[in-house]
């Protein structure tokens, strides 16, 4: 799941649901957000959707906290002649970590969590 797929998830259990106009008319009155192609209409969600969604939330921030750590950890295993005192985030960037599997690492690189 993206990060924008992950957002929605949160509005949604929260109560918010965006609501894309599609018939090309455009908004013809209701609550607009910044975006003017879609309404936003909002519904009471029962606590434990509440919970769930300040859940998410927190184990977000949790898991950005953990990758911005690895990142400045030094990289156990320098390969291809780098230096020993190479911050495992260089390594990461110049994509030589053979510490963990290329599709996490990928995922490191672009900043968010594999699907």
């Amino acid at each position: 799941m993206n990060k924008e797929d992950r957002k929605d998830l949160v509005e949604r259990l929260r109560g918010i649901y965006r609501i894309p106009i599609t018939d090309g008319l455009g908004p013809a009155g209701g609550e607009e957000p910044d975006n003017p192609n879609e309404f936003v209409r909002t519904f009471p969600s029962p606590p434990i959707q509440i919970e769930a969604a300040a859940e998410i939330d927190r184990l977000r921030r949790e898991l950005e906290e953990a990758r911005k750590a690895l990142r400045q950890m030094r990289c156990p295993r320098p390969c291809n002649h780098q230096p020993e005192d190479l911050d495992a985030g260089d390594c990461i960037d110049a994509g030589e970590c053979g510490c963990i599997d290329s599709q996490y690492l990928a995922s490191l690189r672009a900043g968010e969590e594999g699907k």
